[in-house]
């Protein structure tokens, strides 16, 4: 398929100064990125998902900390200053 289109030079002088790449190859490179970003499935959950508890359970208790650290207002005095 034969294409003609219209590109801003400044945008041409830019590609050139950073590709060796011919006009027809940087078109052909560029659409194979959009059709690759457009056309990614879409993930779905599946029984092999996990969340983020599954992720992160093995990290509960892993640390010895006060339990009431949102409550006692004791743990906040000095807080901030």
């Amino acid at each position: 398929m034969q294409l003609n289109i219209i590109v801003d030079d400044g945008l041409m002088r830019q590609v050139r100064q950073v590709s060796p790449q011919s006009e027809q190859e940087l078109i052909e490179a560029a659409l194979k990125v959009w059709l690759a970003l457009h056309t990614q499935p879409k993930r779905e959950t599946t029984e092999s998902s996990h969340s983020c508890y599954d992720l992160a359970k093995h990290l509960i208790g892993a640390i010895q900390a006060p339990t009431d650290l949102s409550t006692n207002k004791a743990y906040f005095e000095g807080f901030g200053k």
